[in-house]
């Protein structure tokens, strides 16, 4: 499906965020805090906006990207010039205490195994390292949740299917998102993998969340 709808991507990233995903990005990559000469892994790379923004507001890092969607480095390797590797969450091809920071920017829901995806993470983060996911969440505000969810349900998929040309995958979109593990499962989840110093920042009435956690030195 990733493979399928990799050409406009982007496009559609805008259009369904109302732009909002470039300032959500530029949020958490502020409150991730990459300093110089962090190695830092951006899975769910996509075509490589994270890595546009990292590099932007740290030119001084290292960065790799990290997606199991083939098409979609394609794409990416004609937007940034960095090490883009074929990468599954769940067993990383890389050695144990690589990076410094990682970033998941609206990939995590798609793993199919969470716990070992933040296993795996946990592993080849450095002693002191953090992650921070950033992923699309279910608004708290009764209001704010019925107006969000009849976008979500009603008009998305429909934009999505006309501007990606792709039957389901924006379908497929607010499926996940209903599906995705609330505060209290998610927080035990990342406990579990090994981390702490948690912490969920929620953005635009809760339509995204930023989740940091630290690998205790």
């Amino acid at each position: 499906m990733f493979n399928d709808i990799s050409p406009r991507y982007d496009l559609l990233n805008r259009i369904i965020s109302f732009r909002r995903d470039v300032a959500w990005r530029k949020k958490a990559i502020k409150r991730l805090g990459i300093d110089k000469g962090d190695r830092v892994l951006d899975l769910a790379c996509g075509t490589g906006d994270m890595i546009l923004n990292i590099q932007k507001a740290q030119p001084d890092a290292e960065v790799i990207g990290g997606d199991f969607s083939i098409q979609m480095l394609i794409h990416g390797k004609k937007k940034v010039n960095v090490p883009l590797v074929a990468a599954d969450a769940c067993a990383l091809p890389f050695e144990s205490e690589q990076f410094d920071k990682i970033t998941m920017v609206f990939g995590f829901r798609n793993v199919v195994d969470k716990p070992q995806a933040l296993r795996e993470m946990y592993r080849v983060l450095k002693k002191g390292g953090k992650f921070c996911i950033l992923e699309f969440s279910q608004p708290k505000s009764k209001l704010f949740s019925k107006l969000y969810w009849f976008y979500f349900k009603s008009i998305l998929p429909r934009v999505g299917r006309l501007v990606s040309r792709h039957e389901s995958a924006y379908t497929y979109l607010p499926v996940s998102v209903e599906h995705f593990p609330q505060e209290e499962e998610y927080r035990q989840m990342i406990t579990d993998a090994g981390f702490s110093n948690i912490s969920f920042t929620p953005y635009d009435f809760g339509i995204c969340t930023a989740a940091i956690a630290e690998k205790q030195a």
